[in-house]
């Protein structure tokens, strides 16, 4: 990458961020990706005429994520320094402050009102957990090293002096981090699957459907984490024990993350009301859920779903799973592909 141009005078131009930390430790971050160069950055953006920093931190907040922050939650000035960063295929000069707040309680957040440029470059809003950003799942700017945003949630003030910051390349020479996943297969009575969907202007996975589940979380195995993520995303909770399988595994690359994917199955005698157990984060994400026959599976090829060969697959688990008790597989879990 080409060296930047010589710096214009100073003062730069001022910018505030927020550092919006929720109850359960999650850091609010909002994906960029700019041609091959893909990050996370704390929401926020310039100072306008007439309002204080932490008045545009907010502004920003709501116009980039949706979320309205009240002004009482903002806290101190967390971090401050300045930085030379390029996006667009420019090079940018800024002073900025990043300041903590850890509001009690957000409201779902509301329509976004991205600029033109940053409707180009920038994703949906995503709660991240802290302890994921400290292990390098994601790449936060302008802090190139994982632990940083992590001291600053533990209330470290940190001076960042000067930063040149130059975005992570996503290639072969980047791997993306690696992380198992544990997912459910969860079935009526009637061998339906609930699928959820991601919405349409998700820059990663837009419209796709796919099973409940998500990441492991330390101190867990891949069954713990798919009877967790099970229970939090669709509000059925169960014993890890009481799934059956694993039946799949499954492997792909998915905002910056290898995914190790092991699939689990449990059958229900009474479907499950998803959408009204969701977090603030998937109402910001899911575009909705719905029960799946195989036959429906068969028939949606104008659809994305995940297992792109779920309907093809999924006869086989429907006959070794009953209602009520773990069923047995034989035989070591399938690999579904992508």
């Amino acid at each position: 990458m080409s060296e930047p141009p010589p710096a214009p005078s100073r003062p730069w131009r001022l910018s505030a961020r927020l550092l919006l930390v929720d109850s359960e430790d999650r850091v609010l971050l909002v994906p960029v990706r700019d041609g091959d160069a893909a990050w996370w950055d704390l929401p926020g953006g310039g100072v306008e005429a007439g309002e204080t920093p932490a008045q545009a931190a907010v502004r920003e907040t709501l116009e980039e994520t949706g979320y309205a922050v009240p002004p009482a939650a903002v806290g101190p000035v967390c971090w401050s320094g300045e930085v030379v960063f390029r996006w667009l295929g420019r090079w940018h000069w800024s002073r900025q402050v990043v300041y903590l707040a850890r509001p009690d309680r957000l409201d779902d957040p509301g329509v976004l009102a991205l600029t033109e440029e940053e409707s180009g470059t920038h994703g949906p809003a995503r709660w991240v957990p802290v302890d994921d950003i400290r292990a390098g799942f994601v790449v936060v700017a302008p802090h190139d090293d994982p632990a940083m945003v992590g001291r600053l949630v533990a209330g470290e003030v940190i001076d960042g002096s000067l930063v040149r910051w130059v975005p992570p390349v996503v290639s072969h020479a980047h791997p993306p981090v690696v992380r198992p996943s544990g997912r459910v297969l969860l079935l009526d009575a009637e061998d339906r699957v609930l699928l959820m969907q991601i919405r349409h202007d998700d820059p990663d996975a837009g419209g796709v459907w796919f099973t409940p589940g998500g990441g492991v979380e330390p101190g867990e195995d891949v069954r713990q984490a798919a009877a967790r993520e099970l229970a939090e995303e669709t509000g059925y909770a169960v014993a890890a024990d009481d799934l059956t399988g694993p039946v799949w595994t499954r492997r792909h690359v998915f905002a910056g993350l290898d995914l190790r994917e092991t699939f689990f199955a449990l059958r229900v005698a009474t479907r499950v009301p998803a959408a009204t157990n969701w977090t603030q984060l998937e109402h910001g994400q899911l575009a909705g859920h719905r029960w799946w026959s195989v036959e429906e599976l068969a028939a949606a090829i104008d659809q994305r779903l995940a297992p792109r060969r779920i309907a093809e697959l999924l006869p086989a688990v429907l006959g070794a799973v009953p209602v009520g008790a773990p069923g047995r597989w034989d035989g070591p879990p399938l690999d579904v592909g992508v």
